[in-house]
């Protein structure tokens, strides 16, 4: 009995986790808003906000 609790709160946790990540991915950008390009997940050379960035401070 309390195994399928465990699960039941389990599949829940899940599913509420799951919700929060699709809204999350519904209210990005899709830009990079760190100020530091070492906290990005690409590659350095690889990273496409970093052109972004420099294209910006160019026109200004």
């Amino acid at each position: 009995m309390f195994i399928a609790i465990f699960r039941f709160i389990g599949m829940i946790a899940l599913l509420v986790v799951f919700i929060l990540w699709i809204l999350a991915v519904l209210e990005s950008d899709g830009h990079c808003h760190f100020d530091d390009c070492a906290l990005c997940p690409y590659d350095p050379e690889e990273c496409p906000e970093k052109e972004r960035k420099r294209h910006e401070e160019s026109d200004e």
